[in-house]
């Protein structure tokens, strides 16, 4: 029930919000983030001045036993990267 909750909290949000919709992530910091089945969730990673090429660690905390497919979708160019709209699906 509370998932659920977050979940339309954030599609909620996304829908009456003009201002910026990312979640920063810090570089070289661990960033705890929750991730919700069939909600996309947008993060931005802040790469000016830093070397090539970006790389991302996921460490998973699952407390169901059920196993999940995750999508990651990067992008240079879309603001909000999806399906059809980037530039690396992980």
């Amino acid at each position: 029930m509370n998932r659920e909750i977050k979940s339309l909290n954030y599609k909620l949000m996304r829908v009456i919000n003009t201002q910026e919709v990312h979640t920063v992530l810090l570089p070289g910091r661990a960033n705890e983030v929750e991730c919700l089945e069939n909600t996309p969730i947008l993060y931005k990673v802040e790469v000016k001045g830093l070397n090539a090429p970006c790389k991302f660690s996921l460490v998973l905390k699952q407390q169901e036993k059920k196993t999940v497919d995750y999508k990651i979708f990067c992008s240079q160019i879309h603001k909000e990267p999806t399906e059809t709209q980037n530039e690396k699906v992980v």
